[in-house]
């Protein structure tokens, strides 16, 4: 009997080190999602009872401020509360901001992945959010999520959910339209660097990756790895805004976290068989529909390919000494500044086809301007269609080498005149409509610099 007593203190002792505060938990008939959180932020997410679990309106929060305690934590759960088991999942915030070093982030989240298996041994799914709070000069308040496997995000604000064009299509000012843009720019390497320095370390299946912009983070440093990232990627310099005084207040992804499922009980085996059948049936049937419309669609397609276009008048001049390096189509860090402009100039337009031109001076083989002219077109071709989330078909590309000189090439005032790609607007029906993107599009990555 003394023994089980001193057992059973035991337990509890082990369960209050590592839950902290399991009387703050919900009831056992709570319903909501229960989200476990690791990593970064947690003073500003939870206020000054870091051990505390926290109750919105849409979730629990439960702190775990050290990752080696998630095991434990999960099997404290399932033990004090066994009805939740379909309602846990994971967050793991990792913010650029509060980092300098990459191998010392990286080995974090290695120990961060083997703590989640040793978490899911019992059998518990344990679905992960991967969210960051990104520092940015123009902040944005919904919060930005990809889905698995989706290439565009979502923007939710509160109970609705859009596309990002959308999304940026919704203000007129010029001054809030342009605050949106550089927020995607932004948010676009936010998200490439949640995939090359966080995912590829976090050995783990990852059901959503979300973002914020925020206007400081606790523990801000200078030189942290997202300011040498955006700098590097986009030649955008993020201002350094000190230490605050103390640690603002984030929100919780309340809007990210309801995108979860939840299971309030355990389906049959059998069951689930046989919607994983059902539903690879209906996806396989639906992409021989889907394939058997684009083949048709594709004669109509071709037929819509422009061929050699008169010019406009009043072209978009870029200066190519802006955007690459001598002889290269490799668009500098430097240049998303111009063509984040020029992206704006475009994107105001209603619609037609969009002709980018890439000239050269006289100096060099006719045959090698003639390939660099393309290869630097088709680069700020790439470069607009991935940002602007503009479909393929709203673009032509066109080449010239130096066969269209808007000044002597025998000065060098009018050699880098000439250097230059021409960005033109040309009415074309329905050619582009609204610049949407088409359902299921894929980013086109640069093109290789050609020399």
């Amino acid at each position: 009997m003394i023994r089980t007593l001193w057992r059973w203190v035991a337990r509890r002792h082990a369960v209050c080190v590592a839950l902290g505060k399991p009387d703050a938990l919900p009831p056992p008939g709570y319903r909501q999602p229960v989200v476990l959180v690791c990593g970064d932020g947690q003073p500003a997410l939870f206020g000054a009872s870091p051990d505390v679990p926290s109750v919105t309106d849409q979730a629990c929060y439960v702190p775990v401020p050290r990752v080696k305690n998630l095991p434990a934590v999960v099997a404290d759960l399932r033990t004090l509360r066994p009805g939740w088991a379909g309602q846990l999942s994971v967050l793991l915030v990792v913010n650029p901001g509060e980092h300098q070093d990459t191998a010392s982030l990286a080995g974090r989240l290695r120990a961060f992945g083997h703590q989640l298996a040793l978490a899911r041994r019992g059998g518990q799914a344990l679905p992960v959010t991967v969210a960051g709070y990104v520092p940015a000069a123009h902040c944005a308040a919904p919060w930005f999520c990809w889905e698995a496997g989706q290439p565009s995000p979502w923007v939710l604000e509160g109970a609705s959910r859009t596309d990002l064009v959308a999304w940026q299509r919704q203000v007129t000012d010029t001054t809030a339209r342009t605050a949106r843009l550089h927020a995607a720019v932004q948010l676009e390497c936010a998200a490439r660097w949640l995939h090359e320095r966080v995912l590829v370390h976090v050995d783990a299946r990852v059901a959503t990756c979300a973002v914020m912009l925020v206007a400081a983070t606790p523990q801000h440093h200078p030189g942290n790895l997202w300011q040498q990232w955006l700098h590097q990627r986009t030649g955008l310099v993020q201002a350094t805004t000190g230490h605050a005084a103390g640690p603002s207040h984030w929100p919780f992804p309340d809007p990210v976290v309801q995108q979860l499922p939840v299971s309030v009980r355990r389906v049959p085996p059998a069951v689930m068989v046989a919607l994983w059948l059902f539903t690879g049936g209906s996806l396989l049937a639906m992409g021989h529909t889907a394939w058997q419309s684009r083949w048709l669609a594709a004669p109509a397609m071709v037929q819509a390919q422009p061929q050699p276009i008169a010019p406009t008048a009043h072209p978009l001049r870029l200066d190519s000494l802006s955007l690459f390096a001598s002889g290269s189509a490799q668009l500098k860090p430097q240049a998303t500044q111009v063509l984040v402009s020029a992206l704006l100039d475009i994107r105001a337009g209603q619609g037609g086809l969009i002709v980018v031109s890439g000239h050269t001076d006289a100096t060099g083989h006719p045959d090698s301007n003639q390939r660099l002219s393309v290869a630097r077109a088709e680069a700020v071709r790439d470069w607009m269609q991935t940002m602007g989330r503009m479909p393929a078909h709203c673009f032509a590309v066109q080449g010239f080498g130096a066969s269209q000189p808007i000044a002597s090439n025998d000065t060098e005032s009018g050699r880098a005149a000439n250097r230059r790609v021409d960005i033109r607007l040309v009415p074309e029906g329905e050619a582009c409509g609204a610049f949407t993107q088409e359902p299921g599009q894929q980013p086109v990555p640069p093109v290789a610099a050609h020399s």
